[in-house]
């Protein structure tokens, strides 16, 4: 298994009404849409490397780290996804490990492919104005 996930294509990756109610003016918005696009590449590397070796107490680390890290953000499936997988491994619920992996996985892309979509639409939108 792993890494076996559905393409998704919705919008509710992100509630960026709330996402944006999180930081005071733009400027913070948009400073911290710019770190979830440089970071969340970084942390899927991170996931894959862990699952090459199968070291799920480096994968309940790195999806606590997650969760925390998006937690006023916005992202409510990603957050979930890291929840799930780290209360699984944290339970020793070794038949759901891979399949909360795939999950998240699919949840990091989904959030990264959503902010990359969003965020152009959001720019052209202020450039506009």
């Amino acid at each position: 298994m792993g890494e076996k996930h559905k393409e998704q294509t919705s919008a509710a990756a992100f509630d960026f009404e709330l996402f944006k109610a999180q930081f005071d003016g733009e400027g913070a918005f948009s400073d911290m849409v710019d770190l979830l696009l440089r970071e969340l590449p970084k942390e899927l590397e991170e996931f894959r490397a862990a699952y090459q070796i199968k070291n799920w107490n480096v994968i309940q680390n790195l999806a606590h780290r997650l969760k925390g890290g998006i937690t006023y953000c916005g992202a409510t499936p990603l957050k979930r996804a890291c929840a799930q997988l780290e209360k699984a491994i944290e339970g020793q619920k070794y038949g759901l490990f891979e399949h909360l992996y795939d999950q998240l996985v699919a949840e990091i892309l989904l959030a990264e492919k959503t902010l990359k979509e969003n965020w152009s639409l959001e720019k052209q939108q202020i450039s506009v104005a």
